[in-house]
């Protein structure tokens, strides 16, 4: 099989990207001192690109948990990602547009996991940031 000319790469991934309709802040975590010198975590702006948020679990199935006797529906938000994105498993992403409209409060995700390539972008499942560290 003869290998795929870049142009043909590139033509392949665009109407992934012009399906990808969300902005997305990647943030990126740098270690710091608190005021009382203990060490924090803080996250810095990595840039802003294009993405795609899926807020409902992979393939379009919950899964079920169970606390005590009750069935919690949990899902798994996904994120996707213009191929060549740089992301790790330490990074943050916060949403900033859903479907080109603006959000009044930006969602916060951490990534959970390693990024996977499926195909012509890049795809990484989000936990909601539910505190801050002080």
């Amino acid at each position: 099989m003869l290998p795929m000319h870049p142009n043909e790469v590139a033509a392949m991934q665009q109407p992934h990207i012009d399906a990808m309709r969300d902005q997305c802040v990647l943030m990126e975590p740098q270690k710091t001192a608190s005021r009382y010198n203990k060490p924090v975590t803080a996250y810095i702006d990595a840039g802003s690109t294009v993405c795609g948020f899926n807020p409902s679990a992979a393939n379009g199935s919950a899964s079920d948990e169970v606390l005590d006797t009750t069935a919690v529906v949990l899902t798994k938000p996904t994120l996707r990602l213009p191929a060549g994105t740089v992301i790790a498993a330490s990074w943050r992403v916060r949403i900033t547009h859903r479907n080109g409209q603006a959000l009044t409060t930006a969602l916060l995700f951490d990534v959970v996991g390693d990024p996977a390539t499926i195909g012509t972008a890049i795809v990484v499942e989000l936990a909601t940031v539910t505190r801050e560290e002080v």
